[in-house]
């Protein structure tokens, strides 16, 4: 299984330009035979917790279905990071996009300080299984509890991926 990821900068709250730059990373992945992509945490609308509540979507959004069409145009798993209204509240999410169309959502658990103004945490661990490999997802500061990756690996995980936004150089630099 080849995983690519693509630790891309976005522009703030600019749905339609990061977008068209996620298509173009995905065209490139599949030119280079990947079965997964994996981009950052809110990697559609970048790190921008005072902008969730207007950038938000549901599941039943317009952007899935492009989404779900370069997963099928490119025959690969596209996980990407977008802020989810649920009914809990706005949750920062990881979306697996399948070839054939399914989307499979994972909300972050362990929230930083701060961001639980504007977030909730989510509840549930996720795996799927890909080309025989027990992939199990987190986002960020999951990995600061040691509990989740422990799951993941009791849970048979083969493959821990955690997508991040911000790099050690911190939130500012990566904007540049």
């Amino acid at each position: 299984m080849k995983v690519a990821i693509a630790q891309i900068v976005v522009e703030k709250g600019n749905l339609p330009h990061n977008l068209a730059k996620h298509l173009y990373c995905c065209q490139l992945a599949a030119n280079e035979k990947a079965d997964l992509v994996v981009f950052p945490e809110l990697s559609l609308t970048g790190y921008e917790p005072e902008l969730a509540q207007a950038l938000a979507v549901e599941l039943t959004d317009p952007v899935w279905e492009t989404l779900k069409h370069s997963a099928r145009k490119n025959q690969l798993v596209i996980s990407v990071g977008m802020p989810l209204k649920t009914a809990n509240g706005i949750q920062i999410g990881a979306v697996q996009v399948w070839p054939n169309g399914t989307l499979y959502p994972y909300a972050k658990q362990n929230l930083y300080t701060g961001e639980d103004t504007f977030f909730v945490p989510g509840t549930n661990d996720y795996q799927f299984t890909l080309q025989g490999e027990k992939i199990s997802m987190a986002i960020c500061a999951d990995i600061s509890d040691p509990q989740v990756p422990l799951r993941a690996h009791r849970q048979g995980a083969t493959i821990f991926l955690a997508p991040v936004m911000v790099s050690k150089k911190g939130l500012t630099h990566d904007r540049t």
